[in-house]
């Protein structure tokens, strides 16, 4: 075998291209062993890399796979609802029918209520009329029984009208100022005035009474003003007082604070 002699790089290279086994042999001793294995590491880490990549591509699939099936169910979540939305809108429907012939049902009961309202009214009007006439009838009973007054003469009455000569005399104190027209007016308005006789005394006295089938507070202060408008013309004692089929304990006494007799005759 002949004897290479290498003078210079050239008749390296020229040698390694003759002998092409030596290349790896001079490589380990140029660039060291780990510079020499790094292509098969590279290689390697490519491996690895593409190992991870296609397994991060596979968690990825099922991460998606995952997320089709929960948009699914949410779909079919959305679906449901959507429904109960559909089933909710035909209750409110129908509640709101219900609300609608409720309202009518109240509208026509309030029609009955009014109705109801006008024919109590009425009632009220027929018996306070009814019991107002009976008074007007028994006037001389009614004083002499519960008022001590004896001789009765009517001077007003709801059914019997003004006595005239007892309608000239408000008139006459109304022209000479002793009252005013409203004051007039209450006298010429008032339910039931009559003269009479004091049972115990023989003295003329003068009655003014309201009627009422239950006695209120109303009718007590009218009779009490009344009664004081009428003493402004006349000369003789006034007797306030109230007539009616019933009355409270409460009223009988602002009867009795307002110095107003009670005479109860039944309907």
């Amino acid at each position: 075998m002949p004897v290479t002699t290498i003078n210079d790089i050239t008749d390296l290279v020229r040698v390694l291209q003759d002998h092409p086994e030596w290349k790896n042999t001079v490589r380990g001793l140029i660039i060291g062993e780990e510079l020499a294995q790094l292509p098969q590491r590279v290689t390697r880490l490519e491996q690895t890399l593409a190992d991870f990549i296609e397994a991060t591509n596979r968690n990825f699939e099922t991460v998606h796979a995952r997320l089709d099936s929960i948009d699914a169910r949410m779909d079919r979540m959305d679906a449901r609802f959507d429904a109960i939305d559909v089933r909710l809108d035909r209750m409110d429907a129908r509640f709101d029918a219900i609300d609608v012939r409720l309202d009518r049902m109240d509208a026509r009961f309030d029609g009955m209520d009014t109705r109801m309202d006008r024919m109590d009214g009425r009632m009220d009007n027929g018996f306070g009329m009814n019991y107002e006439l009976k008074v007007g009838k028994n006037v001389h009973s009614i004083a002499g029984q519960h008022l001590g007054i004896r001789r009765v003469r009517l001077l007003r009455g709801n059914h019997d009208g003004v006595n005239e000569t007892f309608a000239d005399s408000v008139e006459d104190a109304l022209d000479e100022g002793k009252i005013d027209r409203r004051q007039a007016n209450e006298l010429l308005s008032s339910d039931l005035i009559f003269a009479g006789r004091n049972e115990d005394t023989g003295e003329q006295v003068y009655v003014a009474a309201e009627l009422s089938i239950t006695i209120g507070g109303d009718d007590i202060m009218r009779a009490a003003d009344r009664a004081s408008i009428l003493r402004s013309i006349v000369d003789r004692p006034v007797i306030p007082a109230v007539i009616g089929a019933s009355i409270d304990d409460a009223r009988v006494e602002l009867a009795s604070a307002q110095r107003v007799s009670v005479a109860i005759s039944p309907e």
